[in-house]
Order: structure tokens, then sequence, then C-alpha cells
């Protein structure tokens, strides 16, 4: 992949989370700030999407990252993902007045998901879960139910996430990695090598995934 390739995955990928539309060529070339033509951003895309980074839902249409789209995505944007001085006061005050609960209902608040606690392996907090069926995509019945379902086998598939636990920077699933299952999203950090606290994110697949790392990298100091 080329400079040129990069930047334009990095920008459509960044559209397509923020509007859940899928993203033309013409729209780059005019809102996203590149000095070339439409033809040829047009057959960059057609690149990337024979290398499957990108795939067109239908023919006329646009196009969406895939999975390994937004892998990538999210490798460009993992350092930078970090809250402000002002959102991390505000975090610290939360946490001295209401613990972790108070930072999870924020963490959920904030990031328009659900978010879970763990503790010790047999204590659950969960919350959000209002903003997580709030999604656009969530007009799809067959989609909420499949997410339900994930959401059901948390509690159980939480050892899977243990790992999660044991690194000092969120963890993402998604995919086949995914232990709740292909239609969501989940990122999960610890308080390190004990793992006995973990805090985590869940989100649909479309999502801000910086503002999700950024909070979840904040909330770890009070792990």
């Amino acid at each position: 992949m080329n400079v040129r390739q990069e930047e334009l995955l990095f920008k459509l990928t960044e559209a397509y989370l923020t509007t859940a539309d899928p993203v033309s060529s013409g729209l780059l070339a005019h809102k996203a700030g590149f000095s070339i033509s439409s033809a040829t951003i047009r057959n960059e895309l057609v690149q990337l999407e024979e290398e499957g980074f990108l795939y067109q839902p239908h023919t006329s249409a646009g196009r969406i990252p895939t999975l390994k789209g937004i892998e990538r995505y999210i490798a460009q944007v993992r350092e930078a993902a970090l809250l402000s001085e002002g959102e991390q006061v505000r975090l610290e005050a939360i946490f001295k007045h209401d613990g972790l609960r108070g930072l999870a209902k924020e963490a959920a608040a904030y990031c328009k998901a659900a978010a879970v606690v763990a503790r010790n392996g047999n204590d659950f907090y969960y919350t959000g879960f209002s903003n997580l069926f709030s999604a656009p995509e969530c007009s799809n019945a067959q989609l909420v139910r499949a997410v339900s379902r994930s959401i059901d086998a948390l509690e159980d598939a939480l050892p899977q996430f243990i790992e999660s636990g044991q690194s000092s920077s969120p963890k993402l699933y998604l995919g086949k990695h995914n232990p709740l299952g292909a239609d969501c999203a989940v990122m999960f950090i610890g308080d390190g090598k004990h793992a006995k606290t973990l805090v985590g994110i869940i989100s649909m697949v479309r999502t801000n995934y910086k503002k999700n790392m950024a909070v979840l990298k904040s909330i770890s100091q009070y792990l």
C-alpha cells in the first residue's frame, strides 16, 4: 500500500465510522482535501478493494471498510488516541465521587456504547445498552437480535478477555477474533499483570475507535 492509498483508506474509514454511509470517490475528492481527480481516487479505491481493505455493498454505491481496513485504521490512530486534559480531569472527579461504576457510566455515555466492569472474575457491572442500540444500524432487527445474543453471552465469554487485562493498552476484538461474535466490537483494558479488574467498551462494529481507546487508556490508571 502506497502513501496515497494509506491516506485514502484512513479518510474513507473515518468518514464511514462517522456517518454509517458508503463513501464515494467524489466525496473524497471534494470534502477530504485531496487535490487529485475523483477518477484517480476511484482507481486507488479499486486497488484497495482488490487487496481486501474495502468493499462495495452495491454496484452504484460508494465503498466501506472491511474489518481488515478498520484494523489498519486502528493501527494508525492507536498512539494518538488520548483525551484532552479537561476530559481527564472530569474522569478523575467522577472516580473520586462514584468509583469505577461512575467511570463506566461516563465511558458508555461518551462513547455512545455499552460499558462493563469485571472484578475478580465474579463481580460484574454493565451499563449503557440503550446507547448501543441507538446506533443507526439497529434499525435492522436481525442485527439487534444478534447483538443481544452476544451480550447475553458476555459473562460466560469473559474469561477469554482476561488477556486484555495483562496489556498496557486497550485490546480490540473484532470479527472472528471476538468471542462475542462478528456483529459487535469489544475493547478491554485491565490492571496489568494480574488482570483482576477489567473495563470494556462494547459497541457496534461501526464506532469511534479513537474515542473508545482514549477513554480506556485514561480509565486504566484507576484500576
